[in-house]
């Protein structure tokens, strides 16, 4: 979160109604503040969205993450109903020469990269320049940036470690290990027993039970509050047309920021076609290797209960395409995109599976790009910020991509004193 409260303003009003908003309004008006949301939109949530059809659920966007401590608190605060990843489906898999496999290095690039890891310094570029693909040539070595590095950051940003930023991504990389580092505790996978939208709708119950929020929906901001701390969570580029008036330096700042693209396609497959022991897991990703414009497929019904009708006769995953490299997808025709999936759904799940359905779901600013720029953008905002008290950013391009670091930050937040 970027800015800092005004103590002498006891009114929240937050700007945007997706996940990132109303999990400041939860934290506020739980506290006792009065606490305003506005969205837009006709509905809560922005991008998360649960469909139910005909074969089983089908995400839009948020399908699990990561329950820290403090992730579980919120969670527990929150009562909110969920489920852990199956014990028995937590593999996860990379494809390399068209096969899916647990380790995609062979023996002797291990051993390179054990080396190396170990007896390599850090690269000698400055941090606030130093890409991942730099690290992890440094580092890995061509073999683990090829089929481990590339791979895991396709997956969680959709992008390429070149267009990545250590200090964005990753600062602690380049910090030596202290000795006596605090305990952050365990992390398990989970996911909304019905689906990632009923996170959404308990959020608001929640904030609703308080008696302390207003929640508004269908509604433009056209002036900002003076008397209350104003929370922007719209995305950049919104908020950028929000405050292109009363803070343009602000405004300028935020409409810099890239976004890159992602298609989500769920697919139902008969559940009888998928190949022995294949599709069992969390999910495979796809290194840029492999010249796939998928970039991972997650396994949603082996992976978690409750993902489709009758787990005896289907099967659902979810085909992660686009992302940096590849905004050209956006404009393929369904049919274009499927015959892409099938490909790709054979290369994991054996040459036999049939297709039963699918949902696509096309997002063209899906994820902030999370390069040395952006890092740059946070330094440069957190200035003009200072001489803007009660002016605050939060969403994911402002250092927590993910729901788990979204949550934590708005945790550890710190109240304001009362008066």
């Amino acid at each position: 979160m970027l800015g800092d409260l005004d103590p002498s303003k006891r009114k929240m009003f937050i700007v945007g109604g997706g996940i990132s908003g109303l999990l400041c309004a939860w934290r506020f008006a739980r506290a006792g503040y009065p606490t305003t949301v506005v969205e837009a939109q006709a509905r809560w949530g922005g991008l998360i969205q649960t469909h139910q059809l005909e074969h089983g659920i089908a995400e839009t966007a948020l399908h699990s993450f990561l329950e820290s401590p403090l992730v579980h608190q919120f969670l527990e605060e929150l009562r909110f109903d969920r489920v852990e990843v199956r014990k028995n489906s937590r593999a996860r898999f990379i494809v390399r020469a068209g096969q899916p496999r647990r380790l995609p290095l062979r023996p002797h690039e291990l051993l390179l990269l054990a080396t190396r890891y170990v007896f390599t310094s850090f690269p000698h570029t400055p941090a606030d320049e130093m890409t991942l693909k730099e690290w992890g040539d440094g580092r890995l070595g061509a073999a683990g940036t090829a089929y481990l590095l590339n791979p895991f950051l396709r997956g969680i940003y959709a992008a390429r470690p070149e267009e990545l930023g250590v200090q964005a991504c990753f600062p602690d990389l380049l910090r030596k290990p202290k000795k006596n580092k605090k305990l952050i505790g365990p992390r398990r996978m989970i996911a909304g027993r019905l689906g990632s939208e009923s996170l959404i709708r308990t959020l608001v119950e929640r904030i609703q039970e308080t008696k302390n929020a207003a929640l508004r929906l269908s509604t433009q901001i056209e002036t900002l509050p003076s008397d209350a701390n104003v929370i922007m969570t719209a995305p950049a580029y919104a908020a950028a047309d929000i405050l292109k008036t009363s803070h343009p330096q602000i405004s300028e700042l935020l409409a810099s920021i890239r976004y890159v693209p992602l298609v989500t396609i769920t697919v139902f497959v008969e559940a009888a076609s998928i190949a022995p022991s294949r599709g069992v897991g969390i999910g495979a990703l796809f290194p840029e290797a492999e010249n796939s414009r998928t970039l991972g497929i997650l396994f949603n019904s082996s992976a978690f209960e409750n993902r489709v009708r009758d787990e005896t006769s289907a099967a659902a995953y979810t085909v992660l395409l686009g992302g940096s490299a590849q905004p050209e997808v956006m404009a393929e025709t369904d049919t274009e995109l499927l015959v892409r999936v099938d490909h790709d759904l054979r290369v994991v799940l054996g040459s036999g599976v049939r297709r039963l359905s699918a949902k696509i779901t096309r997002w063209p600013r899906a994820l902030p790009l999370y390069s040395n720029r952006l890092a740059s953008t946070w330094s440069a905002l957190s200035s003009e910020l200072k001489n803007a008290p009660g002016l605050l950013l939060f969403g994911n391009y402002t250092g927590q991509i993910s729901l788990r670091g979204m949550i934590e930050t708005v945790m550890a937040l710190p109240l304001l004193p009362t008066p």
